[in-house]
């Protein structure tokens, strides 16, 4: 993608000039956004990984219109042996159970290839790397609860930890008033750099917020990239490695080195009163 920019005539001297992180960074988020249109009586195809002992598969498919409307369907979905039958005329997100036949098992244990085919009578547009997915079954809903719920509680001991460390430096009140303005700029940082122009098309006041935001982000990112209640909300599978890694770091680690600095903090605070 990056070759293919900069080679051609219709790039602007800004991109030229440009760092290529930034270029690459720009040219990927155009990417995700981008829509693919399935035409009537056409097929399209994604890649996906199917687990060899799935015991259940279906196809999601999400439509992005305007205050999240329906969107009429007709077509099927396959994927080695499995294949199902979307018909919608109703809901912006589809689940489509597919049942298991006869038909090519290579696909199992590998990567596998989503096939829809769009037998309505209008064209289907889509992301491909957003609002299309393969789901297979994890394990019960109360386990993924847990997980979930572990998550929280170590996202909970990292930011109270974080705040300890500050009060023991700072003081209670500035340890708040930070604590809070880092949550905040981590929860809506995301919306920021989505909605937000590309650094290339903005003016250098534009660009120095948006470093600060991603800085903020890239800070954060122990609790803010985590994700569990969406997990949930989605019928998704809060992964059980993110879960280890996740309490290993916000419950254990970085509490404890925090809680070293805030012991090393205390007395020098204490003599500088």
């Amino acid at each position: 993608m990056y070759e293919v920019f900069m080679n051609s005539p219709e790039t602007p001297k800004e991109a030229r000039e440009a760092k290529k992180e930034d270029v690459v960074r720009i040219l990927t988020q155009k990417a995700w956004e981008r829509y693919q249109s399935v035409e009537t009586n056409s097929t399209a195809e994604w890649s996906f990984r199917l687990p060899a002992d799935a015991a259940a598969v279906s196809a999601r498919m999400r439509f992005s219109t305007m205050f999240d409307t329906r969107e009429d369907v007709r077509g099927s979905f396959s994927v080695g042996c499995w294949t199902g039958a979307v018909s919608n005329v109703t809901k912006a997100i589809v689940r489509v159970p597919l049942s298991k036949g006869r038909g090519d098992a290579s696909a199992a244990g590998g990567v596998a290839k989503l096939v829809f085919r769009n037998e309505g009578a209008g064209s289907v547009m889509l992301r491909p790397r957003r609002d299309v997915n393969l789901l297979v079954r994890a394990d019960t809903f109360r386990a993924n609860l847990l997980r979930a719920y572990l998550e929280l509680v170590s996202m909970l001991a990292l930011v109270i930890a974080f705040g300890v460390f500050l009060g023991a430096g700072l003081g209670r009140s500035v340890a708040v008033f930070t604590v809070m303005a880092m949550l905040f700029v981590a929860v809506v940082s995301p919306s920021i750099l989505e909605e937000c122009p590309d650094d290339l098309e903005t003016s250098r006041g534009d660009r120095m917020g948006l470093r600060i935001t991603r800085f903020v982000q890239k800070a954060t990112s122990p609790f803010n990239s985590l994700s569990p209640l969406e997990s949930l909300a989605a019928d998704e599978c809060v992964e059980p490695l993110e879960v280890t890694a996740t309490l290993a770091g916000n419950l254990v680690l970085l509490p404890c080195l925090l809680a070293w600095l805030a012991a090393l903090a205390m007395p020098l605070k204490q003599e500088g009163l």
